[in-house]
């Protein structure tokens, strides 16, 4: 019996490997709203998760395609297509193997229908063969244990449930394991084990790109207030003198991270691994730096630009701390939109460098002009911020609204009016 199951399994793997995969190659640049709509996501599960309570998150079909489209971008091996269906969510998953005489995909199909209890796979697709119920429900853990390992699996099965499903929208039980953040960041190092990094992140360069920060802050006096463009611009300025188009994209990325780490958070230099001498955390950044007047600005703008750069490198893990690294910024303050403003204004600068060598050195050659804070961001006079909870929910009820999605087309459209990011 138990030959004959190993050799069933065989087969239908085999059955499963081809020259074609089941699901496209994602587009060569995630679009602007493709990276916020997968953020949004990912920032109410977070929220849950951080709060260690559970509670129902909405999630649209957009957005499940927004998820694919940059988890294509951080791992060029997997390949995955979320479909809600009427009785519950569709996943079809293509990985790229190493060179082999069978093929070059192994492509599957799964059904998680609407589960009462915990989260059920329904239906599996191995090729052109349908797996039988009771293989399925023998070979199954054994093909999670050997993705995520035992403890991980019997995780990611309790965490989450489909609640209900309508037209393009999904509804989803969160229920946060104990140590939750932990749980998270270890699930997402076992598959950055086995999908690897896009494009290795040196940490020597963007020491380089700190020094250039800390001499240009000699020029200030430490209790004069400055405008962020008094560290942009100079950095980018020399990095356009760079006749590669490839080291080009390689040095504006390590000049966000570097700017990020000096301007934005410490923490992150959590992500890229330790890229200070012990004679650059001597001295201080300058922090009397303003964006649109104000210090939160201008980290929430320079930590976005930096997890926009790390997502790009394969370092999905940064979305896992991206609640952690932008939320903490508002100190219980209330939902303030020029903070949203600031993220995706960050998000969109750091896009212009990331994506393409070609398209980062055409955006460094518009460093050549004088640069200035509405380059770079969108006044704030007219944007509701420190709304409480309520005041929110009055005006906006929730994050799927028409007005709140309103606003924010209102923000990405004015953005994109500015002259960096045209």
């Amino acid at each position: 019996m138990l030959l004959l199951f190993f050799v069933s399994a065989l087969y239908l793997l085999q059955s499963a490997i081809s020259n074609e995969a089941w699901v496209a190659a994602p587009v060569a640049a995630a679009t602007p709203e493709q990276v916020f709509k997968a953020k949004s996501l990912a920032k109410r599960t977070l929220r849950l998760f951080s709060q260690q309570r559970s509670g129902i998150i909405a999630v649209e079909q957009t957005e499940l395609d927004s998820l694919s489209a940059l988890l294509g971008r951080a791992y060029p091996q997997l390949r995955t297509q979320l479909n809600i269906l009427p009785g519950g969510l569709q996943l079809t998953m293509s990985v790229e193997l190493p060179s082999n005489p069978l093929g070059r995909y192994l492509s599957w199909q799964l059904v998680f229908p609407i589960a009462p209890h915990q989260l059920r796979i329904e239906q599996l697709q191995l090729g052109g063969s349908s797996i039988p119920d009771p293989l399925l429900k023998a070979a199954l853990p054994w093909l999670l244990d050997s993705l995520f390992g035992q403890e991980q699996r019997q995780i990611l099965l309790q965490t989450l449930r489909l609640d209900s499903t309508r037209t393009e929208h999904l509804s989803v039980l969160i229920q946060p394991p104990l140590n939750a953040s932990q749980r998270v960041r270890e699930l997402l190092a076992r598959i950055q084990s086995f999908s690897g990094d896009r494009v290795d992140i040196d940490p020597a360069q963007i020491s380089r790109q700190y020094s250039l920060l800390q001499q240009q802050a000699e020029q200030f006096d430490p209790k004069q207030w400055v405008s962020i463009t008094q560290f942009i611009a100079p950095v980018f300025r020399q990095l356009d003198q760079q006749p590669d188009p490839e080291q080009a994209q390689r040095d504006g990325s390590a000049a966000i991270l570097a700017l990020a780490i000096y301007l934005g958070s410490g923490q992150i230099e959590q992500l890229t691994g330790p890229v200070l001498t012990p004679e650059q955390r001597q001295q201080p950044p300058h922090h009397r730096t303003l964006l649109s007047g104000r210090i939160d600005l201008r980290q929430h703008f320079l930590v976005s630009a930096a997890l926009q750069v790390l997502a790009e490198a394969g370092f999905s893990h940064a979305i896992g701390e991206f609640k952690e690294l932008l939320d903490s910024r508002r100190g219980g303050s209330g939902f303030s939109f020029p903070d949203l403003a600031a993220d995706r204004a960050g998000t969109l600068f750091a896009l212009q460098i990331s994506h393409d060598p070609q398209q980062a050195a055409a955006f460094l050659k518009r460093f050549e002009e004088p640069l200035r804070e509405t380059d770079l961001m969108i006044p704030i006079d007219t944007l509701p911020e420190g709304l409480s909870q309520a005041e929110f929910q009055e005006r906006y009820q929730d994050l799927n609204s028409d007005a709140y999605k309103q606003l924010l087309e209102w923000i990405d459209t004015e953005l994109a009016k500015l002259r960096l990011y045209r």
